[in-house]
């Protein structure tokens, strides 16, 4: 089970108790009760795009049909699989194209850590353990 009131803080370094601020629930945030830092618990960047930076609190990995309808949902990336950022409703954060490659993961004691190729982007998307 999810322990949504905890976050790893990227600028304590630690794993903290997540302080409720209205802004930080609706901007994909979590806020250190320590430094009061907001903290996404999923940051996704691009590698060409400095200026790109989406937050959110969840993710899903999403696979479509060949006529391009919903097939099935994930917890794992995967080639083929397009990345979803909640909230999951009709405003979501964001979604990628399919993956058509994995270049790097890496997964450590607070967070993992994925570099993807999409048709469009290579994307990095770091996710805090919780």
């Amino acid at each position: 089970m999810k322990k949504y009131n905890q976050i790893f803080c990227n600028k304590c370094h630690k794993i903290t108790d997540h302080r409720q601020k209205l802004s930080a629930v609706l901007s994909g945030n979590r806020v250190c009760n320590i430094c009061d830092r907001m903290n996404p618990v999923c940051l996704l960047t691009k590698e060409d795009n400095l200026n790109f930076s989406k937050g959110s609190n969840e993710i899903l990995w999403l696979e479509f049909n060949e006529d391009d309808t919903f097939k099935e949902k994930y917890d794992e990336p995967k080639v083929g699989r397009s990345l979803l950022m909640s909230p999951f409703n009709n405003f979501f954060t964001w979604q990628t194209t399919p993956i058509l490659e994995i270049i790097e993961e890496r997964v450590d004691d607070n967070m993992n850590y994925i570099k993807f190729k999409t048709k469009n982007s290579i994307y990095e998307l770091t996710t805090h353990k919780l």
